[in-house]
């Protein structure tokens, strides 16, 4: 399926799919735009983890209810996100619904997580069979989240499980914190440890299987589990883990993979460390079959949640902790009784900017819509946000429960807020459409965010008010300078360092003049402590390069100048090989900023990049004067890396060494990724630093010299690897000698070089 959607999506152009655009249903066009302006960091159709902030970025004055407005506003921007492969690619699925696309994964995963929303016992053994019959695919983890729902939805509940008194302290606690969630958290801490203990052991065990080389296997062994043949299964499941770094498509695997676990543990008996899987289950599709099982397995699942919501809330924020909030967030909407609101408003009220914007969306489900006659409901999305809050059903409360959740939210809008927050808000108030959120819209048009005052406008006019829109700041204006020329249609990488930590950041092209537009909302709520605009990466040699430090913007519509002075640059390479050598040789250049201190250091992170013709001499036509950091890389010579001050009057000269790339191929036993090897290069018995170039795994520019080249074995992988963890049997390492001299070729290929099987337990 993705093969065939991303061929199809690459034949789309920009302009081809605005045609296609006008032939979507308003209906469809509805729903596409909704996702595109409320989901964009979906990993549906795009692996790009910047799809948010990029979309953000480009547009971020879409007004609600005006999709078609705003879906052909994006369409004019240029480079916001490669258009022809997701956003094309995005119309030609809805487009060709009833046609070939539909008929391949997708539709085959919607109708197979329709049936197992509604399975009945009799039913739940074919949809069994039925993801066992599956072909490997994408979505095949979506299916296995379906299927493993219904079973925990259907099968015999379990015994309460017994928990021995937590030997984990509580954390500090932060002055006004509320006394009624200390015993919450010290109940968390009862009921998850099992399960953390559980995974630690795993951890420090190192005997991991990786799933993305082993996918096959990981499959077999959930369908076994859910047939329940050859248990027990708890440790064969643990042991997988992605097998990368993550966000390389990780989620794929662990949201299916926190049911997994969990269904390993139901089907072992092992039931308090199944209490604690269920509140690591990753927010992905539905969950009630897991909350079924927490509210067996312990008492108090209430008091569990709120425990872990609010141990997670403590400072500092991590990654880590933000994804248990969605997880504990989404237990807390499904689970029953009125007393999830109270603790949830106690929680919103001291959680921190990040998470403030899933506990609105998971308050504002309590909060019933007002409805007059003949109104609209707001469609349907068809797809998972990525803390799935927005998919996710609130069993019922009583009236004083709702009317406790709208308060808190209507108490909540204040000028004041983050603005992701104050969006997630005025999407609550625009959804439910209740007349008493009337006040709180108004304080939110009062919001230093255009983009806030002009949702909250749009939901007031769908409440059947006339809104006139109070005076806001525009976008910031940063207009560049190219030694008093306009850096006109080019593109800029901008980057925003934020007060205590965090950075982020996209491209924008300026205009004809050398202006560059970002949205005010970055720069808002005083979070700014830095901003650099720079030269976009770039693969072709860069006709300009520079990097400035920028103050965080004034308050103002003012134009702000950047004026930025550059200079030729040519850097002159002495190499010492006969002309013919070099002759068709392509030499890789890398560009960096300096990294540390400001002033005359250019100050960013991205490097340029780029491949030229091997020759004597290199020609920046236009650099900015700084303190740079220049790597060479040319077949017949050791690696050159520089700290120069480049963009001055003088030449600069580099000798060149000579070198030889060394190649090899390990030969590993099966079960075994070559990803997994690193070698090292040693000489006299000590290792000494080679350029490992691990894309194309070979070693660049050895010096003259006598070595032995170190393949690791598989007692040293698995001591200082991170993720390529294979279940393949154990293997000894080798040292091969070799040696480069000054006849030696550009290229030294050692060919095949075999690592023996060790014998069992060895």
């Amino acid at each position: 399926m993705r093969l065939r959607l991303g061929y199809r999506c690459r034949q789309l152009s920009k302009y081809s799919s605005l045609l296609l655009l006008l032939m979507i249903p308003d209906s469809v066009f509805i729903r596409v735009s909704f996702f595109l302006t409320q989901r964009p960091s979906s990993a549906l159709l795009t692996p790009l983890s910047r799809c948010h902030s990029t979309w953000r970025n480009a547009a971020p004055s879409i007004p609600l209810g005006q999709p078609l407005t705003g879906l052909l506003h994006a369409f004019t921007i240029a480079d916001v996100i490669t258009f022809p492969r997701w956003l094309s690619g995005l119309i030609a699925v809805c487009l060709l619904g009833g046609g070939e696309l539909w008929a391949d994964d997708w539709k085959e995963l919607f109708q197979f997580q329709e049936d197992c929303a509604g399975a009945t016992a009799e039913a739940l053994p074919s949809l069994i069979e039925r993801f066992g019959k599956m072909e490997e695919s994408y979505s095949r983890g979506r299916a296995f989240i379906a299927v493993a729902e219904a079973w925990f939805r259907l099968q015999p509940l379990p015994e309460k499980a017994t928990f021995s008194p937590s030997e984990t302290s509580l954390p500090p606690l932060p002055e006004g914190f509320p006394a009624e969630l200390v015993p919450a958290i010290s109940r968390y801490q009862e009921v998850f440890a099992p399960f953390n203990k559980l995974q630690t052991e795993f951890t420090k065990s190192k005997q991991r299987v990786a799933f993305l080389s082993h996918e096959q296997d990981y499959w077999k062994l959930l369908s076994d589990m859910l047939a329940n043949q050859n248990p027990p299964f708890t440790t064969r499941v643990v042991a997988f883990n992605w097998g990368h770094w993550c966000g390389t498509g990780s989620d794929r695997f662990y949201a299916p993979q926190s049911r997994a676990i969990l269904m390993a543990l139901l089907r072992d008996q092992r039931w308090a460390e199944a209490s604690g899987a269920c509140l690591s289950v990753y927010p992905q599709g539905a969950i009630d079959g897991t909350v079924r099982i927490l509210s067996s397995l312990v008492s108090d699942p209430i008091l569990v949640v709120a425990g872990g919501l609010a141990l997670a809330g403590l400072p500092p924020p991590d990654y880590y902790k933000a994804q248990n909030t969605r997880s504990l967030l989404g237990l807390m909407v499904v689970l029953s009784g009125d007393e999830r609101v109270r603790l949830l408003t106690i929680l919103a009220a001291r959680a921190s900017p990040e998470n403030l914007t899933t506990y609105y969306r998971a308050l504002g489900k309590f909060v019933p819509r007002y409805e007059e006659p003949g109104d609209a409901r707001w469609p349907t999305s068809y797809f998972s946000s990525d803390d799935n809050l927005s998919e996710l059903k609130a069993s019922s409360v009583g009236q004083a429960a709702q009317t406790t959740a709208l308060d808190f939210l209507c108490a909540q809008a204040t000028s004041s807020l983050p603005v992701e927050a104050a969006e997630e808000l005025v999407r609550v108030f625009y959804q439910k459409r209740h007349p008493t959120m009337r006040s709180a819209l108004h304080r939110l048009l009062e919001h230093p965010s255009a983009t806030v005052a002009q949702e909250a406008a749009a939901a007031l006019t769908k409440l059947g008010e006339k809104v006139e829109m109070p005076a806001k700041l525009g976008p910031v204006r940063y207009r560049i300078l190219i030694n008093g020329q306009p850096y006109a249609d080019q593109k800029v990488s901008w980057f925003v360092a934020k007060i205590g930590g965090g950075s982020f950041g996209s491209k924008v092209t300026t205009t004809a003049d050398g202006m560059a537009e970002l949205s005010r909302d970055y720069f808002l709520n005083d979070s700014v402590e830095a901003i650099v605009l720079r030269s976009a990466e770039t693969t072709a040699l860069p006709q300009t390069w520079f990097g400035v430090y920028l103050s965080a913007p004034p308050a103002t519509d003012d134009l702000i100048p950047v004026n930025v002075e550059t200079a030729l640059q040519t850097i002159h390479l002495e190499l010492p090989r006969p002309d013919a050598e070099l002759a068709n040789q392509n030499m890789e250049v890398v560009l960096w900023g300096e990294q540390s201190g400001k002033g005359a250091n250019i100050g960013f992170w991205m490097p340029a990049k780029f491949s030229l013709p091997v020759a004597p001499k290199i020609i920046l036509p236009s650099i900015q004067r700084g303190t740079y950091r220049l790597e060479i890389r040319i077949p017949g010579f050791t690696t050159r890396t520089e700290t120069l001050t480049l963009g001055a009057s003088e030449d600069v000269t580099l000798a060149f060494q000579r070198g030889s790339d060394i190649h090899f191929t390990p030969k590993l036993p099966a079960g075994w990724d070559v990803r997994a090897i690193i070698p090292e290069l040693r000489q006299s018995g000590k290792r000494v630093d080679a350029d490992w170039d691990d894309e194309k795994r070979i070693l660049r520019g050895v010096p003259a010299g006598a070595y032995t080249l170190h393949l690791p074995s598989s007692a040293e992988v698995r001591k200082r690897i991170m993720g390529l963890l294979p279940d393949g049997p154990e293997f000894s390492g080798t040292d091969v000698p070799f040696e480069v001299t000054d006849t030696t070729p550009k290229i030294l290929n050692l060919g095949e070089i075999p690592l023996e099987i060790l014998p069992p337990h060895q």
